[in-house]
């Protein structure tokens, strides 16, 4: 292919131009959202937090003024380093869909709204990084499932679907989100006719979260982009179940995925947010997307930043 050839370089542009609608789309929407969190919470938030620095400070914050890290600086020192991986994940989300429930956005949910189901093996098992390279986590402190930090939110869960996913990782039935060919969702039938029965306990929303893999020298087969059939059956058993108020999905992927099936009638969902790659130690800023809140009360907004 010669390398000035017209029509490369229009596909090229095409391709630049799509892929900068799609940014400004999302976030233009993370901007109405932004809106919704300071009217209906009454809070002030802004796209970017900016780090104030102190010129007058010598040495590091965290040490002692003999410049001994102490154990309160310590603990001072990974507290700090929690929020900035939460706020690298809020910051950088995206916000592809806040529908309408009885007049008003379905997210950030309500106080009162805290009784949830977590559908999808990867709530149990995020993807939280290649693989490909990079520092090794502390394995007692990493968060690789969601459940933990929606109950120190407050939330109630559906213990008996998550139980689900829980044994299934815990039986050798792993899915780690290691590999990019791989399929994680759980086959259908493992919603039994009992399980389906615990729904309604817990309908305040269906919080359903789809992964996908990326990383370097790997690239995905075809269709692995879309939604897959194993999928499409769960939010078709959320749907079908007709118990849930609010249906919302989360995506757990550093790449773009097929997002037609969002807005199909069949599936009844309500909101969608790209949660993008959470880190070891940023889950947690998945539940503030939801609330609109972090545990200090300060407002969050999915702002589209790009976290790279």
């Amino acid at each position: 292919m010669k390398l000035f050839n017209p029509k490369f370089w229009m596909g090229i542009s095409a391709t630049a131009i799509v892929l900068m609608l799609a940014v400004y789309a999302g976030q233009s929407l993370s901007n109405t959202y932004e809106g919704l969190i300071n009217d209906q919470l009454g809070l002030s938030t802004q796209r970017i937090d900016k780090i104030e620095s102190n010129d007058d400070v010598e040495g590091s914050a965290y040490t002692d003024e003999d410049g001994t890290l102490s154990d309160d600086g310590w603990n001072r020192l990974i507290d700090d380093e929690y929020a900035w991986c939460q706020d690298a994940v809020e910051q950088g989300a995206v916000l592809l869909k806040n529908a309408l429930v009885d007049d008003e956005p379905t997210l950030p949910l309500k106080p009162e709204e805290r009784n949830i189901t977590l559908f999808g093996r990867a709530s149990r098992n995020l993807y939280v990084r290649s693989g490909a390279g990079g520092a090794a986590p502390n394995e007692e402190i990493t968060i690789y499932s969601l459940d933990g930090v929606f109950r120190e939110a407050g939330f109630e869960i559906n213990e008996t679907v998550f139980g689900l996913y829980d044994e299934l990782s815990r039986s050798g039935n792993n899915a780690t989100m290691s590999n990019a060919r791989s399929t994680i969702e759980a086959e259908s039938r493992i919603y039994t006719d009992d399980v389906k029965d615990t729904f309604g306990d817990y309908s305040d929303a269906a919080i359903v979260t789809f992964a996908r893999v990326g990383t370097e020298n790997t690239d995905p087969d075809a269709g692995r982009l879309d939604l897959n059939s194993r999928e499409s059956e769960l939010l078709d058993i959320i749907a079908e179940s007709g118990v849930y108020d609010k249906t919302i999905v989360l995506i757990n992927s550093p790449m773009p995925m097929s997002m037609d099936f969002v807005d199909q009638e069949r599936y009844g969902i309500d909101a969608c947010i790209w949660m993008g790659v959470p880190g070891y130690y940023g889950a947690a800023g998945v539940v503030h997307l939801l609330t609109g809140v972090d545990d200090e009360g300060n407002a969050v907004n999915p702002s589209g930043h790009c976290p790279d």
